[in-house]
């Protein structure tokens, strides 16, 4: 497969605070940022759903783990090409909104 380089410019205080964060989620800047592309392109949408829960310890060896577990169950359901995605006003509509 074929790779080309990104590069843009961001705030470095930005930076340093999603650096954090992805090191958090037991990822890196370019491995975060690969799902992020895939899930857009593949959805169609800005996907922004990833997020630590506060109340969650991120450097107790506990919440490393479970974040780890649903890291790679989103990424085994994101690869399963049985895997159905619903857009938005599909949700809407099945929720009755």
């Amino acid at each position: 497969m074929s790779q080309d380089r990104i590069t843009f410019r961001t705030d470095s205080m930005d930076k340093s605070q999603f650096e954090q964060l992805v090191s958090a989620l037991g990822l890196t800047t370019s491995s975060a940022l690969n799902l992020f592309i895939k899930a857009a392109v593949r959805e169609q949408r800005l996907p922004i759903d990833l997020a630590l829960d506060p109340r969650i310890d991120a450097n107790s060896a506990m919440a490393r783990a479970e974040i780890n577990r649903i890291l790679e169950e989103r990424t085994r359901r994101a690869n399963d090409p049985s895997t159905q995605w619903l857009t938005s006003d599909q949700v809407r509509e099945s929720l009755g909104l």
